[in-house]
């Protein structure tokens, strides 16, 4: 079961066909799941993977709670969401 994966607002950019909604599926994203033990995998793996800049991001999501994305370990069948900094002027 894959990782599912949102890239909000810019973010879509970092994706070749610029979509919001993406699935990691075990032979993109290596890791160590085991027998349905947590992984290796952390968000920060994830966006690392994507080629998106630890700047652009300001918030992580893991199934709709905000995370370390350093520390939190990813389970098959969670949903991570990355939110890009808002500004205004």
């Amino acid at each position: 079961m894959a990782v599912r994966v949102h890239l909000g607002g810019h973010l879509s950019w970092y994706d070749s066909d610029r979509r919001a909604w993406l699935d990691l599926d075990d032979h993109v994203a290596p890791m160590a799941y085991g027998e349905g033990l947590p992984g290796s995998l952390t968000p920060i793996d994830v966006a690392q993977h994507l080629a998106i800049p630890r700047g652009e991001i300001a918030l992580v999501a893991v199934n709709g709670r905000v995370v370390d994305p350093a520390t939190a370990l990813l389970m098959p069948g969670d949903k991570v969401e990355f939110y890009p900094p808002i500004g205004g002027g």
